[in-house]
């Protein structure tokens, strides 16, 4: 799949071709893995906040909110660029808006 930000491999799923909407949640994210599907990203900012750490960081213009672990605030400081993994068996492909009206409308 390409995107403006990156290029990903993406799983095998049963939607028409066409446009569409990538979800991934900010705890699947992960930041240090430079393995398959993964970006240079620049960290913005932390926050601590006991059981784990919320980063905000930034690809080009857009930002991303990445959950870590508590332990990952040693590991990554604001500032820094470092790789940011998009793991395949936790992408998630929503048709765009618009196929999803065009097949509702078509069922009537």
């Amino acid at each position: 799949m390409n995107s403006d930000l990156i290029n990903l491999k993406i799983p095998e799923v049963d939607i028409p071709d066409g446009p569409v909407t990538l979800t991934i949640r900010p705890e699947n994210l992960v930041l240090g893995d430079d393995g398959i599907n993964s970006v240079d990203c620049y960290i913005r900012s932390h926050v601590y906040v006991g059981t784990h750490a919320r980063f905000k960081v930034q690809i080009g213009e857009t930002e991303f909110e990445v959950v870590g672990d508590a332990s990952s605030v040693r590991d990554f400081k604001d500032g820094e660029i470092v790789p940011l993994n998009f793991p395949i068996e936790k992408i998630w492909l929503v048709p765009q808006e618009d196929d999803l009206v065009e097949e509702s409308l078509d069922e009537d």
